[in-house]
């Protein structure tokens, strides 16, 4: 009696323990999904040349190179600069700029590139040392990584240091005389030593970041694909026509169906080297192969691929070339193909772009009248977006901004519009008089209190400033945020193109 009284406790005791440990797992599992919905990257950056007031721009982009993500970040108390964001995507590339220190270098931007692109995975937590200097007799760079996501990112830099030493010699050629050879499986000594070295790591890594960078190693650099389409542009127009189209012919089958040197496409597709390979390859067989003039025949290839994955990318890409006439039917068609939320969400602000009058909006002017921007339709016309508070706007204006204004300011054919997305009217107020973004005398608007929440500013994906577009006669987008707006003499280029057009 006693034993079966003991044994029926003990039964009683573990149900109890069971229905506890039960209980702590189901609180855990809840506790993961409420809190732990978005992955995040953490970035540490310790900057061996920063100065006091210094700030860094984190720049993330996609595997298209578009924008999708722009912070500044400030010194912290430990002399570091830190950067934390939530991330949707599975993976991405980011690089860090700050100001320029030698203004002559560099293509006369006022930022500086002091860590080229790296490619980061949802979860990535690394510190990064940087020691960066540009001056007029070079730039002199060197990064090193610790932390648990570290090895990714040194053994990037061992193969971007081991490429630029140029220990091997890049032996392949070609002549012109295609074989039965697959045109792209082809690596140089470089190549394959970078393919060991990546190898080496092999364990360390995710299976995502072994495959990108292996894509990095094979494309990046593919002498012999390289040197076809460099042949391609230069000897191939003097070849007779049969011979050339067959030619062509070959090349366009090599493009559409490519040696991947066992890559998956899942890898492939978010890997900027891939994306840029193979739409440099599909330029220069339409500048060659179709006699290529317009945009539009660009997009048709692009069309034509039948991999999903990799031609939503590339359709974004042909956008980002000269405009088509027809842009209205390819925007209509790359909605048609396009299934990802994040293209699809570029594609509305691509259409509103190229597409919509932003004429039609209204804003404030500091009396507190609404004013309708058609009041300048018929002239050439430039948006500033800034705010009180943002050092990037406050240096394009007294850098670029403001010496253009002045060369144009007897020219009533164009007109500067400074435009604040502050919410406080006594921010923007203090911001003109403080005349770091604009000047008093200035044309001066706001988003009409709603900040980055005006339709002017989120129809058109302004997410941050400075944002500069410029607008032809017809009041249509002719530049929008483009490199060439930011850049004293490309900027005055553009607005005289727009000056002389009909």
């Amino acid at each position: 009696m006693k034993n079966s009284t003991y044994q029926s406790l003990i039964l009683t005791v573990r149900h109890i323990v069971i229905i506890i440990l039960l209980l702590c797992i189901q609180s855990r599992v809840f506790a993961i999904t409420a809190t732990d919905h978005k992955e995040k990257i953490h970035i540490v950056v310790s900057y061996k040349q920063t100065r006091p007031n210094d700030s860094l721009l984190f720049r993330m982009t996609d595997p298209a190179g578009f924008i999708t993500k722009e912070q500044t970040v400030t010194i912290g108390k430990d002399g570091c600069f830190s950067f934390e964001t939530a991330v949707i995507d599975q993976s991405g590339y980011f690089e860090i700029l700050t100001d320029r220190t030698f203004t002559k270098r560099g293509g006369g931007s006022d930022l500086m590139v002091i860590l080229d692109k790296q490619f980061w995975e949802a979860g990535d937590s690394v510190k990064i040392t940087i020691d960066h200097t540009e001056t007029g007799a070079g730039i002199l760079s060197n990064s090193s990584f610790s932390g648990k996501s570290a090895d990714k990112y040194t053994l990037r830099e061992h193969i971007k240091n081991f490429t630029a030493s140029g220990t091997l010699s890049d032996e392949i050629g070609f002549d012109g005389n295609l074989t039965g050879d697959t045109l792209g499986n082809r690596l140089s000594a470089i190549q394959v030593k970078e393919l060991e070295m990546l190898e080496a790591y092999k364990d360390k890594l995710t299976d995502l970041a072994f495959n990108v960078i292996k894509s990095e190693i094979c494309f990046m650099y593919n002498p012999y694909y390289n040197r076809i389409k460099s042949y391609l542009e230069n000897a191939a127009p003097s070849l007779q026509s049969a011979e050339k189209t067959a030619f062509v012919k070959r090349f366009r089958r090599e493009l559409m169906a490519p040696v991947k040197f066992g890559i998956p496409d899942s890898c492939l597709v978010q890997s900027q080297t891939y994306v840029d390979f193979i739409f440099g390859g599909l330029k220069a067989y339409a500048l060659v192969g179709r006699q290529y003039q317009e945009p539009d025949t660009l997009f048709d290839l692009v069309k034509a691929i039948q991999t999903d994955a990799i031609r939503e990318p590339l359709i974004m890409l042909c956008f980002k070339e000269k405009r088509s006439a027809n842009i209205a039917k390819q925007l209509s068609e790359a909605e048609s193909l396009i299934t990802s939320s994040r293209y699809k969400s570029m594609l509305k602000t691509i259409r509103s772009q190229y597409a919509e009058r932003l004429l039609d909006y209204t804003v404030t002017d500091p009396k507190g009248q609404v004013v309708k921007l058609s009041r300048y339709a018929n002239k050439v016309v430039l948006l500033d977006f800034w705010y009180n508070g943002c050092g990037y706007c406050a240096r394009y204006y007294q850098t670029v901004l403001k010496k253009v204004e002045d060369l144009f300011k007897d020219n009533k054919g164009v007109v500067f519009l400074s435009i604040s997305i502050d919410k406080s009217r006594k921010k923007w107020l203090d911001g003109i008089e403080s005349k770091k973004y604009t000047s008093p005398d200035a044309i001066n608007f706001n988003t009409n209190g709603q900040g980055q929440k005006d339709p002017l500013v989120a129809n058109n994906n302004i997410t941050a400033a400075p944002h500069v577009i410029l607008l032809n006669k017809a009041g249509r987008i002719a530049q929008n945020n483009s490199t060439k707006l930011y850049e004293y003499e490309s900027l005055i280029q553009e607005i005289n193109q727009l000056l002389q057009a009909n």
